[in-house]
């Protein structure tokens, strides 16, 4: 983990939580696991329907990431990435910016929010463990090279292009700062450690 948290500068590890869940337990993850159930509750628990959570919350001693992994098939846009219903925006959207008004942009609308909709509630439940935990709030993208360019027909943007507009464009001021990462990036960053295992692993799965 402190892989990671290392090039993430968020400084060292602390907590770990894997779609909501700690895979050891300690004060720390925990109060962490804890802490993240009890907002998912909160602000989405209150509205009939399916609630997504965060693939992966790295806590460290300077910062919070919440990571969206996506992988897909090499070659191919991905055919889910991070879209949700114009209906969901227009329900869930509100209650986020009750609590942080400038957590997106003035005059965004909510055909523009639809495809990234699940990184916007990423960000949003980000900021809200950043100010938990005291530490600086990061939206991490960690996706695939080999489909990272390639453009989703439906919304006629790459995932690479949507990133862009969401960390630039649909973001506000009072916002996580944003890291693109790539599976391969995470491959090299692991070799020639103990976790090559991990590296011969992501050099030979079928998408990658």
């Amino acid at each position: 983990m402190d892989i990671i948290t290392g090039r993430l500068n968020i400084g060292d590890p602390r907590g770990l939580l894997l779609w909501t869940l700690a895979p050891e337990i300690d004060d720390v993850n925990a109060e962490l696991q804890f802490i993240t159930g009890s907002l998912i509750r909160r602000f989405d628990g209150v509205f009939q329907g399916q609630m997504t959570e965060p693939d992966v919350i790295v806590l460290g001693t300077k910062g919070i990431a919440v990571i969206e992994c996506k992988l897909s098939e090499p070659g191919k846009a991905p055919t889910h990435l991070w879209e949700g219903s114009p209906t969901s925006v227009d329900k869930r959207l509100p209650e986020y910016l009750n609590e942080i008004p400038n957590l997106i942009s003035e005059k965004i609308i909510s055909k523009e929010i639809a495809p990234v909709y699940q990184l916007v509630r990423m960000a949003f439940y980000a900021m809200k463990l950043g100010a938990g935990f005291q530490v600086e709030p990061v939206i991490v993208s960690l996706a695939n090279e080999k489909n990272w360019l390639k453009e989703i027909r439906s919304i006629r943007k790459s995932p690479a292009e949507l990133w862009g507009i969401y960390c630039k464009n649909i973001l506000g001021k009072d916002s996580p700062r944003c890291e693109s990462l790539s599976w391969q990036s995470i491959r090299e960053l692991v070799k020639a450690t103990p976790l090559d295992s991990l590296a011969v692993h992501l050099s030979t799965h079928p998408c990658l």
